[in-house]
């Protein structure tokens, strides 16, 4: 499995890009929780703690290029 992190150890840099890889929900709220992936590492993330990649930074599917 992956590199085990402490409990104070950031995960991933504001800004950094990653992908989501699966979309689950707390129980309790209701809440949707992203499982973002950066690199070799998957991170669970809320609604407020994503935000889309700046157009023309990744490769989208019908942009010219």
């Amino acid at each position: 499995m992956g590199h085990e992190r402490g409990a104070d150890e950031c995960l991933a840099e504001a800004g950094t890009v990653g992908e989501i890889v699966n979309v689950g929900q707390v129980v309790e709220s209701g809440e949707p929780v992203y499982l973002v992936e950066f690199g070799n590492c998957v991170v669970g993330c809320t609604e407020d703690e994503i935000a889309p990649a700046p157009a023309g930074l990744l490769f989208e599917q019908g942009a010219p290029s």
